[in-house]
């Protein structure tokens, strides 16, 4: 009689048995969510907050930065998985900064930055082509004079993201600094080059823009010249010979003559690179006079000054040693 009585506690055991066991796998399974319709909970919010190392030049750059960054789940791969475009306006230190943010899976990326001076917030006056982080170049092929826009500031860095709670987030906060470095001349015979070359005066005057108007300046490099760049390995990839430009000559005092600036790629720490100057006469185009085989050492982030008598010693093109040089080569930190 007791069996018969219990026999309905069987079913019932084993009823409660499936409920129970549903209920702990319903709790333990998470459903994915249907695209677009809720956020993946398995992505990473990544925070990039990039700001630009302080301009090289202690003179006015430019009033805008423009940043284009981009993410890589392979350095090798052709198409970047995060592309991004802004431009930002210099602070009173000279520096620009923004921050973007992405969803991203965990996994190990490459983050490529390069920031162009500019004048306005759109960076459609940059000097440099940018379609393209792996290639970027000078604007239609041209290799442009001194301008403070070819100052520019570059970033590659890895960037690991672990899997590890869902909904997660991190920041990155990086600087990008100058892939470029900056050489100037300037030219301390200023009352011999008046003397020489300004004819007809009884006496030596003021120097000005004025009588400097006549009066222009050819940069030649010697040998090869980087003219290219990739972003997404942070070094120089292209160098041409034949590379040059025409510059104004720029009063500084009675004595000095500013001969032009320009920026450089620059390979690693510190590059070398060789040019000629040539005076010349803007009314005739006559070459009046030429001083060659200048080397200058240019170290990334930095401006490196020569100085000396380059207007009125004559000297042939050429990488040579010049025993009548007495100026100086001064590099500013």
């Amino acid at each position: 009689m007791n069996a018969i009585r219990h026999t309905w506690l069987i079913p019932a055991l084993t009823l409660c048995l499936i409920l129970t066991t549903t209920l702990l796998f319903t709790a333990c399974v998470r459903e994915y969510p249907e695209e677009g319709k809720e956020v993946d909970p398995t992505e990473i919010l990544l925070t990039l907050e990039l700001s630009t190392a302080p301009a090289i030049s202690s003179s006015p750059v430019s009033d805008y930065v423009y940043f284009i960054i981009e993410l890589y789940e392979d350095q090798a791969d052709p198409e970047p998985v995060f592309h991004y475009g802004t431009g930002a306006a210099r602070n009173s230190s000279g520096t620009a900064g923004i921050s973007v943010s992405t969803s991203l899976h965990a996994g190990e990326y490459t983050l490529a930055a390069f920031a162009v001076s500019c004048n306005d917030s759109t960076g459609d006056d940059s000097v440099y082509e940018l379609s393209d982080l792996r290639n970027i170049t000078f604007k239609g092929g041209e290799y442009p004079g001194p301008t403070p826009l070819k100052e520019c500031y570059s970033l590659t860095t890895k960037i690991d993201l672990p899997y590890e709670v869902w909904f997660a987030s991190d920041t990155l906060r990086e600087e990008l600094t100058a892939p470029v470095g900056k050489v100037e001349v300037i030219s301390e015979d200023a009352a011999e080059f008046v003397r020489t070359y300004i004819s007809g005066l009884s006496s030596v005057p003021a120097l000005s823009d004025e009588n400097m108007d006549n009066y222009g300046l050819r940069w030649s490099y010697d040998l090869y010249c980087p003219v290219g760049f990739n972003a997404v390995t942070g070094s120089p990839n292209k160098s041409e010979t034949g590379v040059g430009f025409v510059t104004d000559l720029t009063p500084l005092n009675d004595e000095e003559i500013l001969l032009g600036y320009d920026y450089i790629f620059v390979n690693g720490d510190a590059t070398t690179v060789n040019f000629s100057l040539n005076l010349y006469d803007k009314t005739t185009g006559e070459t009046l006079n030429t001083y060659g085989g200048i080397e200058a050492e240019i170290f990334k982030g930095e401006t490196t000054t020569l100085r000396g008598n380059f207007l009125t010693v004559d000297r042939e093109p050429g990488v040579n040693i010049d025993t009548e040089f007495d100026g100086d080569i001064n590099i500013n930190i």
